[in-house]
C-alpha cells in the first residue's frame, strides 16, 4: 500500500532583477515580514488556499513583480 503524501505550499516573490525570495514568516521589524532567498527556510502552508490567500494579500511594486504559490 502506498501512502499519499501530504501537500505543502510556499509563497515566493519574483523580483524585477530576476531573483526569487521566499516568505519566511519571521518578522524582522514590527509589521514587516521577512523574505529569504533560501528555499529551505521558507514557511510552509498546509493548504494551497491558505498560501494563495497570503500571496493575494501581498502588494506588488517596482521591485516585486508577482507572488507565486509553489508546491513543496
Amino acid at each position: 500500500m502506498s501512502k499519499k503524501r501530504q501537500s505543502a505550499w510556499r509563497v515566493a516573490v519574483r523580483r524585477s532583477d530576476g531573483s526569487t525570495l521566499y516568505y519566511a514568516e519571521r518578522t524582522s521589524r514590527q509589521g514587516q515580514s521577512e523574505w529569504t532567498p533560501r528555499v529551505n527556510q521558507a514557511h510552509v502552508f498546509a493548504t494551497e488556499n491558505e498560501a494563495a490567500a497570503f500571496a493575494g494579500s501581498c502588494s506588488t511594486n517596482a521591485d516585486a513583480i508577482e507572488y507565486l504559490v509553489q508546491r513543496v
